[in-house]
């Protein structure tokens, strides 16, 4: 995946963010499967031929995937037979809604938005529950959660943070000794939360 993404020239790759061994432990098993791919952000900002580096990457190396690209920015030159671009909101559920009647159920959602944290928050809850069972959700860049800029604090104990939210969230794990009043609409659909660095990865049950 790496030498893919190297060509891509996404900041996944080994000289930027290095997420591709991350992905590729979780993916290699999925790679010929005929998967659809949610990336939310697209990249390149407003301008309209900028940006889709993931997308290359993505349409790369799953060879049988339908691939969704999610932007505020509309970017229909970037489309190719199995890439589609979609004008849109991250945290925007009629949108979601919008892509899944459409195409199904997303098998993977990446979320390279924002990184607004309140952005990203509600980007999860959004898009977690249309995952298919057995889905993946990566949020990546989550080291913004300590950028003020980005809504964040760098106290890591203060709330609303984006880290803090996936922190808390793991208690849901655990739904079945939860007491009740504690449990939220996540209980009993989380398989797993694992943490890297700047990169967190929810596997729905």
């Amino acid at each position: 995946m790496d030498q893919l993404a190297l060509r891509a020239q996404t900041d996944k790759a080994s000289d930027g963010h290095n997420y591709t061994k991350v992905y590729e432990t979780y993916l290699e098993s999925r790679r010929q499967d005929p998967l659809l791919v949610v990336e939310l952000g697209i990249g390149g900002y407003h301008y309209p031929d900028r940006g889709g580096q993931s997308l290359r990457l993505w349409e790369d190396y799953f060879p049988s995937a339908q691939i969704v690209g999610l932007d505020i920015y509309d970017k229909p030159g970037l489309a190719r037979d199995r890439v589609h671009i979609v004008k849109g909101g991250q945290d925007d559920p009629a949108i979601a809604a919008q892509i899944v009647e459409s195409l199904g159920q997303p098998d993977l959602v990446i979320d390279d938005a924002s990184h607004i944290c309140g952005l990203t928050i509600q980007a999860f809850e959004t898009w977690f529950p249309m995952l298919k069972p057995g889905g993946l959700y990566f949020c990546e860049d989550v080291h913004t959660s300590f950028w003020a800029e980005y809504n964040g604090n760098p106290d890591p104990s203060a709330p609303g943070s984006t880290v803090k939210y996936f922190q808390e969230l793991t208690a849901q794990l655990c739904q079945d000794t939860l007491q009740p009043q504690y449990r939220n609409r996540f209980a009993g659909y989380l398989d797993f939360i694992h943490f890297y660095r700047n990169l967190v990865i929810i596997k729905k049950a």
